[in-house]
């Protein structure tokens, strides 16, 4: 394992929420109790102006100097949660970034032990998850720098997650790894159902979108110019 000094950010994780300090609050704690260096993580969250409650209660959530608040605009909130992922990606500092959800909680210890074993490898690592009817689908992915640096964007549709397991799975780059983690959302079978996740499920992810010749062309854009970072 090598050497690091105090602010040397290992992985960014990025968090994007709304209405749910409470489950944000919860989800910091599982991250950094479960690290085996706290100093590595940088955590990046991501609320909207008119989140009024989440504004007023930030302070609750112990942020510290490494960490970043970013305050913006709501767009079509869920339709456009690639935006808000692509807004804290581009202040993030960490080696590698993670797709977090407000609703999501880290169950394996030293996890971050796990990410730094691929330091200076192009890949995509895919923890495992409570997802069952999805078990081969990276839900969270966490992927190097380079990624966003080479393609200047996480990705350029809602289904973010989907967008980098479909291109890391083309490349041949995904991996498993041996991090734990456990989504509560309704879909899921877990007990998040709040208005945040109301909404989500009514005006949610556009898969026409998503499959469309615009997307369709973006994602082949980005497999093209990340390929060659493979070696492949």
């Amino acid at each position: 394992m090598n050497e690091r000094t105090k602010f040397d950010i290992l992985v960014s994780v990025l968090i994007p929420s709304r209405g749910r300090i409470n489950l944000l609050n919860k989800t910091i704690e599982s991250l950094l109790n479960n690290a085996s260096n706290k100093e590595w993580i940088e955590l990046m969250i991501r609320l909207d102006f008119d989140d009024i409650e989440s504004l007023d209660r930030i302070k609750e959530i112990k942020v510290r100097p490494q960490d970043k608040v970013i305050i913006g605009h709501r767009y079509r909130g869920y339709k456009d949660h690639y935006i808000f992922l692509n807004e804290l990606a581009a202040v993030s500092s960490g080696k590698w970034l993670f797709t977090w959800n407000d609703d999501t909680y880290m169950v394996s210890k030293d996890w971050d032990i796990e990410i730094e074993k691929f330091n200076g490898r192009f890949v995509v690592l895919k923890p495992q998850h409570n997802m069952y009817t999805l078990s081969g689908f990276n839900g969270n992915p966490i992927y190097p720098r380079e990624w966003y640096n080479t393609v200047g964007h996480v990705s350029m549709n809602a289904h973010s997650d989907n967008w980098i397991h479909d291109i890391a799975t083309k490349i041949g780059i995904q991996i498993d790894v041996p991090i734990t983690i456990f989504n509560d959302a309704a879909h899921w079978g877990g007990t998040v159902n709040d208005q945040t996740y109301k909404e989500g499920s009514i005006h949610a992810y556009d898969h026409n979108d998503y499959y469309g010749e615009e997307k369709t062309k973006m994602r082949d854009h980005d497999f093209d110019l990340l390929k060659p970072l493979s070696g492949k």
